[in-house]
């Protein structure tokens, strides 16, 4: 009975939270958190031009209210269709890196309800060796989100544990479509934001990598707190434990990337005509024709930031 009792005691002590806030971003500190990177997008082949921390101020593509961070793209202007760049958006690093421990961000809103977009929030490090987390990302009106992990050439290979996503892979190697899982219906787009937006919480851990989505209405007490308590939060969309996978090695020193872009691989070429429906729903041949001569159409592809907490 000594034993038994010990063994729960040791249970209790196990799943009780051990994370503490490490840093805090929110409408008081974001804008000087990160560095704006000005230059078309070079990194996707998007028809974007991603402008200055002053230019996107000037614009109104970014700023700062009493309690919620906005970043939006320009939805004002006809723009050329050029081989580089195109309507004027953002695309923000983080000063700050993080590879373990864990991150949760808080979404009032999420870019939503137009062909073409292409917004992702995630981490990366892609100097000395590559490292990548997509937290959010997905295209068009879709209204799924998909969760992908990369790393580098055969370095990672994943099991996939209990998640209520739909695994696609778990081969992480940059190369091919890395790993992960795409998120239950009404977890990207305008289904997300009508649920008064939500959390994400992404777990980085040597045993393995954990992704939760929360609605609203579902943010658990614990994160409300800022004293996360993964273990009791039920199942997460993603949970990852290494196969073949050195994970402190392999997801190392990874910024905070904020952007949109426009068409590319992933809502533009192919995917225009195909999976995205753009074509058929806009009447325009290519993705690059629509987002350059319709403003308009951009007028809820924004995010809007409560805060970004990272936690050790």
């Amino acid at each position: 009975m000594r034993r038994y009792l010990l063994v729960g005691i040791l249970a209790s002590i196990v799943c009780e939270s051990s994370y503490t806030v490490d840093k805090k971003l929110d409408a008081s500190n974001f804008l000087d958190s990160f560095d704006f990177i000005s230059n078309y997008d070079i990194y996707t082949n998007g028809s974007t031009s991603y402008v200055s921390k002053h230019e996107a101020q000037l614009m109104g593509l970014v700023r700062s209210t009493e309690s919620r961070i906005y970043l939006g793209v320009d939805n004002g202007s006809v723009t050329n269709v050029l081989p580089r760049g195109g309507r004027r958006s953002f695309r923000l690093e983080s000063h700050d890196t993080i590879d373990n421990g864990m991150i949760i961000v808080d979404f009032e809103h999420i870019p939503a309800n137009a062909c073409g977009m292409w917004p992702a929030f995630w981490l990366l490090h892609d100097s000395e060796t590559y490292s990548e987390i997509d937290i959010v990302e997905s295209v068009s009106f879709l209204s799924r989100n998909e969760i992908t992990l990369y790393t580098g050439p055969d370095q990672c290979s994943m099991e996939a544990r209990n998640g209520s996503g739909d695994v696609f892979s778990t081969r992480c190697d940059y190369r091919g479509e890395g790993c992960g899982a795409t998120a239950p219906n009404g977890t990207f787009g305008d289904s997300f934001n009508r649920n008064g937006g939500g959390v994400l919480a992404t777990e980085i851990d040597v045993t393995g990598i954990r992704v939760w989505q929360f609605a609203r209405s579902m943010v658990p007490e614990s994160v409300k707190n800022e004293s996360p308590d993964p273990n009791s939060w039920g199942t997460p969309v993603l949970h990852f434990v290494p196969k073949e996978c050195d994970i402190r090695a392999a997801w190392t020193k990874m910024k905070i990337i904020i952007n949109i872009t426009f068409c590319g691989k992933y809502a533009g070429a192919k995917a225009w005509e195909g999976y995205t429906g753009c074509r058929a729903r806009t009447g325009v041949e290519t993705c690059e024709q629509y987002v350059a001569q319709n403003p308009s159409a951009f007028d809820d592809v924004y995010y809007l930031i409560n805060s970004i907490s990272t936690f050790r």
